[in-house]
């Protein structure tokens, strides 16, 4: 991602600005995590926010007209906006079809690879396959016939990649416009897989908004699944046939998700949890825990239900 201010100014033709730097946009912040040459939203207006914006230093900074009086301006690009989340979608939305445009994929032993890849020389990859710009696959990785893996998504050491799975897709996020209509958020943060990893055939994990999902070491993925954007899953992790992780959850080490298991989204789930089959997450998890049922309590819970019920049905 490489633009300079004047390119989006001249394009996006924004009214209210205040420009004290020009530079050239590399990439994405956020309030937590700021860096130089880099775009950055803040989409409601806090006192605590002020702070954090007033460190800022040649970023192309999105704000509220709320903020116009509050912050001193520094070596930044200031736009003041009604939305700055919709304005922010449009303005990546605007960039990628830039690179677009100087996209290059080659065909090699029937699969499309892009030209920017890095993929070691011992990697396998059957005819049928695609593979995007900046993606990076490690040694011994196996990536079998109609995987699709998208654009910044990296790939650790011998792992298996199944047929038709599609990795680095964009999330289903969406901003209201100006009309009420909707506007689709580009997802760029990439997946993040570690060693030893196997995602099941025509599983589907999304890439993550701004910054990666992250799949960790020796975690096994079945088939039919879907990894929403933002997801974290834990080392040595099981997710079984599907399934479905809503954004931004978090799946702790060594946990174990049943079959059809669905997590609702921004649950964290902690380590050495079991789900049982066909469960509804609802409710963050502790650690150690079974849980069962829709919605899903623990199974000390769900026994003591059981018992209740059947008393109380004897009684009748």
């Amino acid at each position: 991602m490489k633009i300079t201010i004047n390119e989006v100014i001249e394009k996006l033709e924004y009214e209210d600005i205040v420009l004290n730097s020009n530079f050239e946009i590399q990439g994405i912040s956020t309030l937590n995590d700021m860096e130089n040459n880099t775009i950055l939203f803040v989409n409601k207006y806090k006192e605590e926010f002020i702070e954090k914006i007033n460190k800022a230093k040649n970023i192309f900074i999105l704000l509220r007209e709320e903020y116009k009086n509050h912050i001193s301006y520094n070596e930044n690009a200031y736009i003041f906006v009604k939305n700055p989340r919709f304005e922010y979608a449009k303005l990546v939305d605007f960039i990628l079809s830039k690179q677009e445009e100087n996209y290059k994929v080659e065909t090699i032993n029937g699969s499309y690879i892009a030209s920017s890849a890095d993929i070691h020389s011992s990697v396998k990859i059957e005819p049928g396959s695609f593979i995007g710009p900046n993606v990076t696959i490690g040694k011994g990785t196996r990536i079998l016939s109609g995987a699709r893996i998208k654009a910044n998504v990296r790939i650790g050491q011998n792992c298996i990649i199944r047929e038709n799975c599609v990795i680095g897709g964009y999330g289903f996020g969406f901003e209201k416009d100006y009309e009420g209509k909707n506007f689709r958020i580009p997802h760029i943060g990439g997946v993040m897989i570690g060693d030893n990893v196997e995602i099941g055939a025509i599983t589907t994990i999304c890439s993550g908004t701004i910054k990666p999902t992250i799949i960790e070491d020796y975690a096994k993925i079945d088939d039919h699944v879907h990894i929403a954007h933002n997801v974290f899953i834990g080392e040595n992790s099981i997710v079984t046939a599907c399934a479905e992780v809503s954004g931004s959850c978090i799946i702790g080490k060594n946990s174990w998700l049943a079959p059809n298991t669905s997590i609702i989204n921004g649950i964290r789930i902690g380590e050495n949890v079991t789900i049982g089959m066909g469960s509804v997450i609802t409710k963050p998890v502790e650690d150690n825990q079974v849980m069962v049922g829709a919605p899903a309590e623990t199974l000390e819970e769900a026994k003591k239900f059981k018992r209740i019920k059947t008393k109380m049905i004897s009684e009748e």
